[in-house]
Parts: structure tokens; C-alpha cells; sequence
């Protein structure tokens, strides 16, 4: 079973962040879902961190270099970074996915 942090940066429903969640929950790896990087998602093996509006780039940003300090392996979506790639790659050093993730589609 793998530790998988799903962190969504928006005040508002994030539907990208509910399906990875549920296709590694399916998967039977231990998922929680939050809005900021925490102590479990610090001790985790994977994050997804996603924005809907680029207002939450900056956090998004500072939590990616926090929990790859902390060598979590990273990823990085939604509509704000697919809108901003190249600040997210500049401030973070991800690059950030571009559009739909076919991985949690079907």
C-alpha cells in the first residue's frame, strides 16, 4: 500500500483531485486529502498538488519544494499551472502536467 497525498489548492471543488484520489483509493493505496502540505503528507511516497486558480500558485509552489525536500516524488496539475507553466516550473523546479491527466479519466 502506497501513501499518496492529494492537495488542492482551491477554495472550491476541485474535481481533478477527487478523481486521482478515488483511482489510487481503488488502487487500495491510503489517500488524504487536504489543503496545505501536513505532517502525514510529509511521510507519504507520492503528492498531487492541483490549482484551480493561479492565487494559489505561490503555496502550491512553496508546498512542492517543502515536500521534495522531504523526497516525496511530486506532481503537479490543474487548470492554474496548465495556465502558468512556466512560473510553476521557475519556482518550483516541476514541470506542471498540461490539460487532462488520461491516467484518471477512465
Amino acid at each position: 500500500m502506497t501513501k499518496i497525498a492529494v492537495i488542492s489548492y482551491s477554495p472550491v471543488y476541485n474535481l481533478g483531485t477527487e478523481k486521482i484520489a478515488k483511482w489510487h483509493r481503488d488502487q487500495g493505496d491510503a489517500v488524504i486529502t487536504s489543503h496545505r502540505v501536513n505532517e502525514y503528507s510529509l511521510q507519504c511516497e507520492k503528492a498531487y498538488l492541483s490549482a484551480i486558480f493561479t492565487p494559489g500558485l505561490p503555496r502550491l509552489c512553496e508546498d512542492a519544494r517543502t515536500l521534495t525536500a522531504a523526497g516525496v516524488t511530486v506532481e503537479i496539475g490543474g487548470p492554474a499551472p496548465t495556465a502558468m507553466p512556466g512560473y510553476v516550473k521557475e519556482n518550483c523546479g516541476i514541470k506542471p502536467h498540461i490539460g487532462l491527466d488520461e491516467r484518471f479519466e477512465h
